[in-house]
């Protein structure tokens, strides 16, 4: 026998004793190929950290997005000692950005398509007589103002997208 036909014997021994240990159809772990998934932490739930970084937060009375609000809705941040920043437009915004994921949904691109997923069929108004008479203009540009004025909500009254959760009832 030469030296590759030994090595060769030699891991056909040491398969033929993997075979007798644990079997024809398992792997050396002792799993069936295929098995089902054991142990380890189930989807959706939380780490370690996270939950300190929650328990925490609830210990101190503090919310994340409750502080992101009052800084869109004042302009101002609160500091632990009671006194505020003002915050300027920009990161004004930059709060409102951070906050939307608390309190919307993230919306799904959607394909916007026309009868049995044809083009979309698009309406045209020729307003060319309407235009020509400025009687006619100025009764249009009524009826525009009153639907706006239908729409605007009352002064104190809160302004949120349709459908919002939080709408008082």
């Amino acid at each position: 026998m030469n030296k590759k036909q030994t090595a060769t014997s030699e891991l056909q021994a040491t398969a033929d004793g993997l075979k007798k240990t644990y079997g024809p159809s398992s792997t050396p772990a002792g799993f069936k190929i295929g098995h089902p998934r054991l142990g380890g932490r189930k989807p959706g739930s939380q780490n370690k950290r996270t939950r300190q970084a929650i328990e925490i937060c609830e210990a101190m009375d503090f919310h994340p997005a409750a502080l992101l609000a009052t800084v869109v809705l004042t302009g101002k941040l609160p500091n632990p000692d009671g006194t505020t920043v003002e915050i300027d437009a920009s990161g004004r915004m930059d709060a409102l950005k951070a906050l939307c994921p608390y309190v919307m949904p993230r919306l799904q691109a959607t394909q916007v398509t026309g009868k049995d997923d044809g083009p979309v069929a698009v309406a045209t108004l020729d307003i060319s007589r309407i235009m020509a008479d400025p009687a006619l203009v100025e009764q249009a540009q009524n009826i525009a103002l009153a639907l706006v004025e239908a729409d605007r909500p009352a002064p104190g009254q809160r302004v949120l997208p349709p459908g919002d959760a939080y709408q008082d009832k």
